[in-house]
């Protein structure tokens, strides 16, 4: 989608404040040189005025030899921490994601489309009933990272997951014409991406932000072709009026 963005500036309301602090920096500058002039013909301020220069030097080295590395050192372990839970997080308990496979669909209007698919594993314990699950990302999201807790917890139930870049965004196309990217076609390249990969209908349909847009209208176009919703973080309001 795009968008036009105004960038005049007015610079007639501005040009009281630039006068103003030039005036400021102006006084700054003649009160600096009065104080100066006063050390320098006052003998007892000499004292003083080494011993506050002496104690500036210092604060500026000891700020920039010996705190600032410590604040840096303490940065560098709060952030190694973050990612240590964020790896957890994505990773629970060592968990390595499936290895997926990446594919290609031209759709209606010519628009190329990149899609992801990890195909189901036959859980070794007790046969599954195969179901596919979509994943609708979030805007800015690619790929099943947001989602690899639901593929951790349903690995192993027979279930194949199905994601895809939206038109416009990463590794698909750009469409001819901007206003067609919206839900409705995002809603309408889930459906080819789901009947090229010979399925049916999706058992669920897991969204997530802009995803719940894009899972709401794709049942709303095509009801029979979503088992089960699974919306979150969506829009507020009244989306079902």
């Amino acid at each position: 989608m795009r968008c036009g963005v105004d960038y005049h500036t007015h610079f007639s309301g501005q040009t009281p404040i630039m006068l103003v602090s030039s005036i400021s920096a102006i006084v700054e500058a003649w009160a600096l040189a009065a104080v100066c002039i006063a050390i320098l013909l006052l003998p007892p301020l000499w004292l003083p005025t080494a011993a506050a220069l002496f104690s500036f030097l210092a604060y500026r080295w000891l700020r920039q030899f010996v705190f600032k590395p410590t604040a840096r050192h303490a940065h560098g372990v709060i952030k190694q921490r973050v990612n240590a839970w964020i790896r957890a997080l994505h990773n629970p308990g060592r968990w390595t994601p499936p290895q997926f496979q990446r594919k290609t669909l031209r759709v209606r209007d010519g628009v190329l489309l990149h899609y992801f698919v990890i195909p189901a594993q036959t859980p070794s314990s007790k046969p599954a009933p195969k179901r596919v699950m979509l994943l609708c990302c979030p805007l800015g999201g690619q790929g099943f990272k947001v989602f690899l807790p639901a593929i951790h917890y349903y690995q192993n139930d027979n279930t194949t997951f199905i994601t895809w870049d939206y038109r416009g965004l990463f590794s698909s196309g750009m469409p001819e014409r901007g206003r067609r990217i919206a839900i409705p076609e995002h809603a309408e390249d889930a459906r080819e991406i789901l009947r090229a990969e010979g399925v049916e209908v999706a058992d669920v349909v897991l969204g997530h932000s802009m995803g719940v847009a894009v899972s709401l209208e794709l049942a709303t176009l095509y009801p029979g072709k979503v088992g089960s919703l699974v919306l979150l973080n969506g829009a507020h309001g009244q989306v079902f009026s």
